[in-house]
């Protein structure tokens, strides 16, 4: 089965380049997508997701914060996935109830934390990550969403028990790319653009051909697996 993911993120053109219209503010609101009761190991992690609501200037980004069982704080450290997605990561694993509020003071959620690490994870075994997308094309186009196409492939699906698909850029200039949220299709990712210089929202980017990315995936309690690194190659151009 193919699969198409469009998967929309802010693309907002420099003001030199064509003309827009002055975007409404906006501020990010927090969304807990581990289970509130959660129990994690060690090893485990607090996932949340940030998403972009249209607000009063005056307003802030949503913060929360972790909170021990006895009151005291917990530091988190948060590692930023793509796709809005982090993961928090509680400094000094340790047997304790972690507690969770809003930035008003009221309760999120109670998980719990113990101090004993699981078995690893699985590692993803790839197949090939392809683009259409030259490092070429990308400094042709000066602003805006370039087009292109990307398919990743996998040799086998991703675990069951996976609840992110996590795809980085390494190299030079590592940063979070995207996260994935799998649905039916578990073994072949595609998505695509078309170029356009606009103000409104795009699809997400093509990787580029000859980037670097590293694969993982994160389970329901916040683990990650071990890197699975991967080239992209050339895809040829849809006929």
């Amino acid at each position: 089965m193919r699969s198409l993911l469009l998967i929309l993120l802010a693309s907002l053109p420099s003001a030199t380049a064509w003309p827009c219209a002055q975007p409404p503010p906006t501020v990010s609101e927090l969304v807990l997508v581990t289970a509130p009761d959660a129990v994690l190991p060690a090893d485990g992690a607090i996932v949340v997701r940030r998403h972009e609501v249209v607000a009063n200037r005056m307003a802030n980004d949503e913060q929360w914060t972790v909170k021990d069982g006895n009151g005291h704080a917990v530091t988190v450290a948060a590692e930023v996935l793509g796709g809005g997605y982090e993961r928090w990561l509680p400094a000094g694993p340790a047997e304790r109830d972690l507690v969770i509020f809003n930035g008003a003071g009221k309760r999120v959620a109670k998980l719990h934390q113990t101090a004993t690490k699981s078995p690893a994870l699985q590692v993803l075994r790839a197949a090939s990550a392809k683009s259409t997308l030259s490092m070429d094309d990308l400094r042709k186009f000066e602003a805006g969403v370039p087009g292109g196409a990307t398919t990743l492939e996998l040799a086998q699906d991703l675990p069951a028990e996976a609840q992110l698909f996590i795809v980085a850029i390494t190299g030079s200039a590592p940063r979070a790319y995207t996260a994935i949220a799998p649905t039916t299709e578990r073994r072949k990712f595609e998505w695509a653009s078309y170029a356009h210089k606009s103000c409104a929202r795009g699809g997400l980017e093509p990787l580029v051909i000859g980037e670097h990315i590293a694969l993982t995936w994160i389970d329901s309690v916040g683990r990650r697996s071990a890197v699975t690194a991967l080239t992209v190659g050339r895809r040829p151009p849809p006929k």
